[in-house]
This record gives C-alpha cells, sequence and structure tokens, in this order.
C-alpha cells in the first residue's frame, strides 16, 4: 500500500465548513472511483494547517490522487488553499488497525 500525504498551511480558520465540503462531496467521491483506493483522511491540525492522506494499493494511483486534488482546487478552490501543499508520497510500511 502507498500513502499520498497533502499539507496545507494558511488556511483561513473560518473556512471550515468550505473544506469539508469540498472534502465530502468532491475529492472523496473522485478518489471512491480510483482503482485501489483504501481510504483518505482529512486532518484539522489547527494554527491554519490542514492535511489529508490517501491510501491506495499502488503507487501511480497514490501519485495520481495528488495530482487530481491539486487540480481540483487549482479550477475550483484556489482561494481557500493560499499556499502550495507540501507533498509526501511513499510505501506504508507499519498497519496496524
Amino acid at each position: 500500500m502507498y500513502a499520498a500525504i497533502r499539507r496545507y498551511e494558511g488556511i483561513d480558520p473560518n473556512s471550515t465548513d468550505e473544506i469539508l465540503r469540498l472534502s465530502t462531496g468532491s475529492v472523496v467521491p473522485m478518489l471512491r472511483e480510483m482503482p485501489g483506493f483504501v481510504a483518505h483522511y482529512v486532518v484539522n491540525a489547527g494554527d491554519g494547517v490542514w492535511a489529508s492522506v490517501s491510501i491506495f494499493e499502488d503507487r501511480d494511483t497514490a501519485e495520481e490522487s495528488t495530482r487530481r486534488i491539486l487540480e481540483t482546487i487549482r479550477l475550483e478552490y484556489a482561494a481557500l488553499f493560499p499556499n502550495a501543499p507540501q507533498l509526501t508520497t511513499g510505501e506504508v510500511v507499519v498497519r496496524e488497525t
């Protein structure tokens, strides 16, 4: 399995509802249609920092998920995300549920 992690900074604290609508209305449905989708998590770390973690069965799809999410943000939600995210993609080496 592979994780695609995106860390966003500089988010307006008053945009929580809009980010949740983006996540549940656009991003999650798009990710669910991608092959090998396992899970998606969104974290509000406070102080204008958010992160999302998407888990897929293969690296290529994990990387493609980031490309699609960033394209969606660029086209429809750029005002919510004033800074480019920090991106990390890698193999999940420990998994415990």
